[in-house]
């Protein structure tokens, strides 16, 4: 795999950015139920359209449309987890919008800083895998064993990690720089 590429699929595989989309989408909402549905259609917006691309970029002999099944139905974990994700992380934003206060602006810092942290520590338990296809589990919760950074792992990956892992110390920083309550410039705001 060349540089371009290998650095294309592990910036697409951080989990973080995927729960800032419904979590910013949830900000353009001041009741939690608009902020979870916004959450919800932009986590599957954005998850559909980075499999579009992927089978834009990559002709796995099937033609666009079945190419993108080839891409939704292998994906099909990573879906399962945006139906989940997407609502919950869009009624955190609504509730962002709702409150401004230190303890939901600390949320993206920390979401950013704790998904290399895990990845060390399942590296670090043990040998990665996938659960059998036969077992009853869902698909996203199947898939957990097989993530990980160790050793072995590709300096593309370490980097991009490490570099997710210092943007979300900085968006703590700031946090914690900022004064807590509801901005004084009105609805308005920032993250």
């Amino acid at each position: 795999m060349d540089a371009v590429a290998e650095i294309r699929t592990a910036v697409g595989n951080l989990s973080t950015p995927w729960l800032l989309v419904p979590f910013v989408a949830g900000t353009g909402f001041s009741r939690l139920r608009s902020g979870a549905l916004a959450g919800l259609l932009a986590s599957m917006a954005a998850l559909v359209g980075f499999y579009l691309v992927n089978a834009l970029m990559h002709d796995l002999g099937h033609g666009l449309l079945g190419d993108l099944r080839v891409e939704l139905s292998a994906n099909r974990g990573y879906l399962q987890g945006g139906l989940v994700t997407g609502p919950l992380f869009g009624a955190l934003g609504a509730w962002w919008r709702q409150r401004r206060t230190l303890r939901a602006s600390v949320l993206a810092g920390a979401l950013l800083m704790a998904e290399p942290l895990i990845l060390v520590l399942l590296g670090a338990l043990g040998p990665g895998g996938v659960l059998p296809s036969g077992d009853a589990t869902p698909t996203v919760v199947r898939i957990v064993p097989g993530w990980g950074l160790s050793a072995d792992s590709s300096t593309v990956s370490i980097a991009v990690y490490a570099g997710e892992f210092v943007l979300g110390l900085a968006v703590l920083l700031w946090a914690a720089r900022r004064p807590s309550g509801r901005s004084q410039t009105g609805a308005g705001g920032d993250l």
